[in-house]
């Protein structure tokens, strides 16, 4: 009688991964509950075919960048947003940072066969504005209350990306990623938000351009996402359109 025997890895959702080095399976199931439909951080040791996670009626999006705005026309940055991508395909990769939603609620399993985990492995992407520096790095481990707060990390929550108040005993969960912003040494001191806004280009598959969530009505943007005034010319972004104006 012969009996396959099938290798199998499985972790839940905010199980402390500490794997030292990389191991063949056969079978790797991540098992993720989602009580809502925002979108959320996602850091896996595994690469992840995007159709896998369609499967389970879920998106998914990498970082692209974070901008930032002037919501009250003073000339002065108050608003930062991270702009993110939606991956239609391809194959997500180990210990990189990605964002995730649900189509619905509840319990999802993703399930990859014949895949290599990876170290568990804190690994960052960087990117960089004139007046800030911006760190992603993912956890494989839970990060306390305290360690947020001296750091000033910001993560998903809810939706958008939120930090901690000063008196705040929240704590983060494994596979996530936190984001450290340091401004640059020839920036002037700007207060950062408590809150920066997640804006996903390419979720609904138009023109490049959309879910955007501009905040107001009437106002007009360029295509770098920098508010404009009403006689400016070239590719504008108005009341959440593309024009052009000669």
């Amino acid at each position: 009688c012969y009996v396959n025997m099938v290798k199998t890895a499985t972790l839940a959702d905010g199980e402390e991964y500490i794997a030292t080095q990389a191991e063949a399976y056969d079978k790797f199931v991540y098992t993720r509950t989602f009580s809502n439909s925002n979108w959320q951080a996602l850091y896996l040791p595994v690469n992840i075919p995007v159709e896998v996670l369609k499967e389970q009626g879920l998106k998914v999006a990498y970082i692209n960048n974070f901008n930032q705005y002037d919501s009250d026309g003073d000339e002065i940055p108050d608003q930062i947003k991270m702009e993110v991508f939606y991956i239609n395909k391809g194959t997500l990769r180990a210990n990189y940072p990605y964002m995730i939603k649900a189509e619905t609620t509840g319990e999802k399993e993703i399930i990859v066969e014949n895949v290599e985990l990876q170290p568990a492995e804190s690994k960052s992407i960087n990117t960089s504005s004139i007046s800030y520096s911006y760190e992603v790095t993912g956890n494989y481990q839970k990060i306390p209350s305290t360690t947020l707060i001296e750091n000033k990390l910001y993560f998903m929550s809810g939706g958008t990306l939120k930090n901690l108040s000063p008196t705040s005993t929240a704590s983060l969960g494994a596979e996530r990623w936190t984001l450290k912003i340091t401004p640059r040494e020839e920036t002037p001191y700007i207060m950062l938000p408590n809150e920066i806004k997640v804006q996903v280009i390419g979720e609904n598959e138009a023109d490049g351009i959309n879910s955007i969530s501009l905040d107001d009505e009437g106002k007009a943007y360029n295509l770098m996402g920098q508010k404009v005034n009403n006689k400016a010319k070239g590719f504008i972004i108005k009341n959440g359109r593309k024009v052009i104006r000669m």
